[in-house]
């Protein structure tokens, strides 16, 4: 078999999936097209501004800047007979609906412990969200990241993690 007729068998295979990545890419970018369009007409327009809300309620309101924990509960943030839930989120809403389903499934929801740590531009929103809208049956304590002293190499780390997963 010459040259010519190797190249033409190669070539073949080759071109045909360079087709099929092009029909994919098409494909995929409509479908990103639509989503884009369900998503920005599909979303309330008060969610897309609830954390602006919740950051001036937290400016305003002093319930919404108060303290999340009573004094007699601030022993249970590292009390490890409880059971400890760390949520990393910029999401209010999300954040919310995570606790509220963990402590409805949960046997012993009074022994929930918490720990939603968020970025520095999101801190205020989630905490005035849980300090007006607050939980009985389990601890709920808000962190943001500028608040926690740790190295530099593991904040580095912390920030490099939330940058690649948002």
């Amino acid at each position: 078999m010459g040259t010519a007729a190797v190249g033409k068998l190669v070539y073949g295979p080759i071109q045909m999936q360079i087709l099929n990545m092009e029909c994919m890419v098409q494909m995929t970018k409509r479908r990103e097209s639509i989503y884009w369009h369900l998503a920005s007409h599909g979303v309330p327009k008060c969610i897309h501004c609830l954390s602006l809300k919740l950051a001036e309620e937290y400016a305003v309101n002093a319930v919404a800047r108060s303290g999340l924990l009573p004094l007699e509960f601030v022993s249970c943030l590292t009390d490890p007979s409880f059971h400890h839930v760390v949520l990393l989120t910029d999401n209010v809403l999300a954040a919310s609906v995570v606790i509220s389903s963990t402590i409805n499934t949960f046997l012993n929801p009074e022994k929930l412990v918490f720990h939603v740590v968020t970025r520095k531009k999101t801190y205020t929103s989630m905490h005035a969200w849980f300090a007006v809208n607050t939980i009985d049956s389990a601890v709920v304590e808000v962190k943001g990241l500028h608040q926690y002293d740790w190295s530099h190499e593991i904040n580095v780390g912390v920030k490099e993690m939330l940058e690649i997963h948002h």
